[in-house]
């Protein structure tokens, strides 16, 4: 298992855009194919969303949409103004290695 080392550098990246990751499962079936591919084309016509895909049957789906919580400070570095009651997901990001964070890492 990895080991995340680093630090956050409070740029605000995590917090500007969310990217989700879309999987059809295993073995999916030529119409479960057919309505994931449509959903995912219908979220790519939406203004702020980006769809990357994967492989056959996974996409990484990007909303360009900021937090409401995420302010800059002075100095330009990120402040959750809902830090103390931020959501689970947000007190353990990043749990995977994640491009658009440049203060985290992962090593073996």
């Amino acid at each position: 298992m990895s080991k995340r080392v680093g630090t956050c550098l409070r740029c605000g990246h995590c917090c500007r855009a969310v990217f989700l990751s879309f999987g059809m499962g295993d073995n999916p079936t030529e119409s479960e194919q057919a309505a994931a591919k449509d959903f995912l084309r219908w979220a790519e016509a939406h203004k702020g969303v980006t769809v990357k895909w994967v492989d056959e049957t996974t996409a990484e789906v990007g909303y360009d949409s900021p937090c409401e919580f995420l302010e800059y400070d002075d100095h330009h570095r990120s402040v959750c103004k809902n830090y103390e009651n931020r959501p689970e997901i947000c007190r353990r990001y990043p749990e995977v290695e994640n491009p658009n964070c440049p203060g985290f890492r992962f090593v073996d």
